[in-house]
Formats: structure tokens, C-alpha cells, sequence
């Protein structure tokens, strides 16, 4: 929560849910839409979207914002790849592989 009452999922997810000025903070958190959204693991996208795993995992909320603006994007740093996944891959977005170190 900021010193003007704005509430944030996290201190690396600069999106405000909502403010206390408005609503009691149970209200921004239960039923505002980032939350809401945040919560529902059938809406993230990408690779995440597509993961068997985002029950458990669910990936970097704040990274996926980081990158492109979306919370509710794929991580971009998760190395795993969901089988049968066709959507672009982490050397795709970042123009090189991330996932191996290069020799120096």
C-alpha cells in the first residue's frame, strides 16, 4: 500500500488494484479486478496459460508486468516449456537463450 492509500499486489507489481480512500482494503483485495484476475489461474496467458503446472506455480506475476506490461502474461524467465506448447519460446523473446551460460 502506498502513503496515498493505493493498493499493489506486490512491491515489484506497480499496478494499483484499487485505493483505501475509495474501499476498505478486504473489498480492494477480494473484488477488484486485478486481484480477482491475479487469483483466477484460467486467465494467464502465454506459455503459463498453457502450463500444467500454474495451479502450484503460476509464475512471476511481476516479471510477466516487467516485460510487457501485462501481469497476466507469461514469465519470461521460466525455463520450462508445457508439452504440446507452440507459442513463442524464451530465446524468441529475449533474442538469445537465457536458459545456457556462455563460454567466456
Amino acid at each position: 500500500m502506498s502513503h496515498l492509500g493505493a493498493v499493489y499486489p506486490s512491491g515489484f507489481l506497480p499496478e494499483s488494484a484499487g485505493s483505501v480512500r475509495d474501499r476498505s482494503i478486504v473489498d480492494v483485495y477480494r473484488d477488484g479486478e486485478l486481484f480477482t484476475a491475479l487469483r483466477d489461474v484460467d486467465r494467464l496467458k502465454g506459455k503459463c496459460g498453457d502450463c500444467e503446472y500454474r495451479q502450484v506455480c503460476g509464475g512471476s506475476r511481476s516479471r510477466a508486468y516487467a516485460d510487457t506490461g501485462d501481469p497476466l502474461e507469461s514469465d519470461p524467465l521460466c525455463p520450462y516449456v508445457p508439452e504440446g506448447y507452440d507459442g513463442p519460446m524464451p530465446e524468441q523473446v529475449f533474442g538469445e537463450s537465457t536458459a545456457t551460460p556462455t563460454d567466456n
